[in-house]
């Protein structure tokens, strides 16, 4: 399985004498810096060469300062999944806790990067900062394994893309996390370089689609990003794990449907009571588009998947359930048109 618990894990599995190239970060959301990133080691040990993602559970904000941990774009399950895709050959989970949190950067270098097999190459983005209270950096990293190991480090620049407008803007999961919570998709699929996302367990909610004949699946989030209350155009991919897959919890996709999803707090049904709360659940609904006659399984206690087409309009509270339904209805032609769906 090329996913490792910690760095000593995988130095221990590796033979010594592999080729390998070392990228190291957080990589919430995988987006095209952290490719590049990757893209970048894997030039730099050739095809038959491994490249290795190290990277960190949890998030070291939750253990360092957790009053500003950011929210997480990606559970820890699909970040791996993503690291694969985008060309590693092994993800490096390193447990991070109170403990590791007090090594310093000379300690981080020589008590685990140097214990493991020598590395050919180690790329670090332009910001990558490391060891207790954030010492470290590419020069550091150049210095020791450079003179240990003959390693060559690689601090890359920031990756930019040019938006419609031609404005330049750096990829950064900072900068994903703002444009999903202003419900800018285009900004955010431009930064990631895929669409946006959500991934979850369906399980049971009020009931109220049927009620109204639109039954939705509603969605426990794996991640805690926070995406603007709104209705969107998504496409619904069902997941199964696939126990041949490799790694073995890494899911595939069994079937894909568009989808209406509701982002959001239910006003219609829901009364100012149930406001009172500082921060009221957001809920997280999708009816999925099949065609006539078509019936879907039951998706309780199944993983789906959202990719987001576009944001339709924001969630309004209607004057009552009559003209919700009609609402409903013309926003689900809507997604119709924006997917090519056909009844």
């Amino acid at each position: 399985m090329p996913v490792f618990a910690s760095y000593e894990e995988f130095a221990a599995s590796v033979s010594q004498t592999e080729s390998c190239a070392l990228v190291i970060g957080n990589f919430d959301g995988v987006h095209r810096g952290h490719q590049a990133l990757i893209a970048s080691a894997r030039e730099r040990v050739g095809a038959s060469g491994k490249v290795v993602a190290m990277t960190f559970a949890p998030h070291p904000a939750t253990v360092i300062s957790p009053q500003s941990a950011p929210s997480l774009l990606l559970s820890a399950r699909r970040k791996r999944e993503l690291l694969l895709l985008a060309g590693a050959d092994f993800v490096i989970e390193q447990r991070f806790d109170a403990a590791f949190a007090q090594l310093t950067a000379t300690e981080f270098v020589e008590r685990i990067l140097l214990a493991g097999p020598k590395l050919r190459a180690v790329c670090v983005g332009h910001d990558f900062r490391f060891g207790r209270g954030r010492t470290g950096d590419g020069a550091l990293l150049a210095k020791i394994l450079g003179e240990s190991q003959g390693a060559q480090v690689t601090v890359l620049s920031a990756v930019s893309v040019t938006t419609p407008g031609s404005e330049q803007v750096t990829c950064s999961s900072t900068l994903i996390r703002r444009a999903l919570s202003d419900g800018d998709l285009d900004r955010a699929a431009l930064l990631l370089g895929r669409p946006a996302e959500l991934e979850g367990t369906v399980v049971h909610g009020a009931g109220r689609g049927r009620t109204i004949s639109v039954p939705t699946a509603n969605l426990r989030c794996h991640s805690d990003v926070k995406l603007k209350p709104g209705v969107y155009a998504a496409w619904a991919e069902i997941l199964t794990a696939a126990g041949s897959s490799f790694p073995s919890d890494i899911p595939m996709v069994e079937a894909s449907h568009p989808a209406a999803v509701n982002v959001g707090y239910n006003p219609t049904f829901l009364g100012p009571s149930a406001f009172a709360a500082k921060e009221p659940p957001l809920s997280v609904e999708a009816h999925l588009l099949v065609g006539d006659g078509v019936e879907l399984p039951s998706l309780y206690d199944r993983e789906l998947r959202l990719c987001f087409v576009a944001r339709l309009r924001d969630e309004r509270k209607f004057p009552s359930v009559v003209e919700l339904v009609a609402q409903i209805r013309s926003d689900i032609a809507t997604v119709r048109q924006l997917t090519g769906e056909r009844r």
